[in-house]
């Protein structure tokens, strides 16, 4: 996960397109929604709902 929001800092319009950050922060946010708010964060950006 804290890679996932490197690469968001880093380049966020690359991350927001990029097939692997999509399926991963897809995948976080599956499992952990509401339990971690970084993940509820990082769905913001990717534009995932929750």
């Amino acid at each position: 996960m804290d890679s996932l929001i490197e690469a968001w800092n880093t380049a966020p319009q690359m991350a927001k397109v990029h097939p692997t950050s999509l399926e991963l922060s897809r995948v976080l946010v599956s499992l952990h929604k509401r339990s971690n708010p970084k993940v509820t964060a990082l769905a913001k950006k990717a534009g995932i709902r929750l």
